[in-house]
Order: C-alpha cells, then sequence, then structure tokens
C-alpha cells in the first residue's frame, strides 16, 4: 500500500483572514482553484506516493530536524509562477527565516536522498494560494500581485516541521499528519 507524502512547514491558522482576504480579491479574475486556509502549507520536500513500510525510514531520517532552532518567518510578497504574465500559481512569499528555510531543506533533501528519494530541482520557499485555469482578466491580477509584491502579510514563530499524507478528491485535497517533528 501507498500514501501520497509530503514535509511541511503549516501556516498558522492566525492567517486565514488575510488569506481569506486575498482569495477574495482573486476569485472573480478567472477560474482558479482555491486553497483552503486550513490546507496552506510551505512544501520542504514532496516525496510522492511511498510504500507504507517506507514511513518509519523516513520519520528516522527526520529526527535530526528537531535540533534546528524555532525562527521567526515574515509571510511577505504576493507572486505567480511561472511569472505575472502567465500565472499557474498564485502564492505568498517568504522574507524573513529564509535563511534558516533553506538550510532545514538542504538537511531534508540530504536525508531524504539517503532514504532513496531523489533531490529537489530547485527549491522556492512559498504559501500557494491558487492554481490558475483561465484568466479573464490577466490585467487585473497583475495589478494585484504588482500592489502586493512587498507587503508584509505577518509573522509567526516556526515550531514545527510536519510530515504530511495528503488524500486527493474531487472536493480537493484533504490532509492527514503523520509526523510532527518540533524545534528546539
Amino acid at each position: 500500500m501507498k500514501k501520497r507524502l509530503f514535509i511541511a512547514l503549516p501556516l498558522p491558522y492566525g492567517f486565514h483572514d488575510t488569506l481569506s482576504g486575498l482569495q477574495d480579491k482573486i476569485r472573480h479574475l478567472g477560474k482558479m482553484k482555491l486553497v483552503e486556509p486550513d490546507n496552506v502549507h510551505l512544501t520542504l520536500k514532496f516525496l510522492g506516493n511511498v510504500e507504507v513500510d517506507k514511513i518509519p525510514d523516513i520519520e528516522k531520517a527526520l529526527a535530526p530536524i528537531r535540533e534546528y532552532k524555532k525562527f521567526e518567518l515574515r509571510v511577505y510578497g504576493l507572486g505567480a509562477f511561472p511569472n505575472n504574465k502567465r500565472p499557474r500559481v498564485i502564492w505568498l512569499g517568504v522574507e524573513k527565516g529564509v535563511d534558516e528555510i533553506a538550510s532545514i531543506h538542504e538537511k531534508i533533501s540530504s536525508e531524504m536522498i539517503k532514504v532513496g528519494f531523489t533531490a529537489d530541482k530547485r527549491f522556492h520557499p512559498h504559501y500557494t494560494l491558487a492554481r490558475v485555469k483561465y484568466l479573464n482578466n490577466k490585467l487585473g491580477l497583475r495589478e494585484i500581485l504588482v500592489k502586493n509584491r512587498e507587503q508584509v502579510f505577518g509573522e509567526y514563530t516556526v515550531e514545527r516541521i510536519t510530515l504530511m499524507e495528503s488524500h486527493l478528491s474531487p472536493k480537493g485535497p484533504a490532509y492527514t499528519v503523520l509526523g510532527d517533528f518540533r524545534l528546539s
């Protein structure tokens, strides 16, 4: 049996109003899949479909993450992948805490290679807000992105990293925490 897994930094509940407000600004601009505020997270490593018997090895490999200290993270800027002219993903960025995230990502990546996963090609820390199917108002979205590209959306203390299972359904994904790794 396999489970669809990823390693993430969950976004605290205190950001739900901010996320909902941003989503309200963009939802009318076209057809897009908005990420439920409860599901917004920063993916550190997507593992994909993993055999259940490999989960204890993953958890053991993640144990050293607990040695990292808690740190402050600032949610900063609104942007799009691949760019503002052809947006497919609308995201919230990170300003403060980037070095810590990069260090943790590098550690997780090297530990996951030891367990048999491949290295990431690129890593850009972000929180996905929406996936764009098509836009009715590209200029409207571009204006919102430009207006908010240097906006501070809040700060929080990163205290944990989670191993998550993703259950896909027509209504969207539902996530279950399989492992919780508290930072020191």
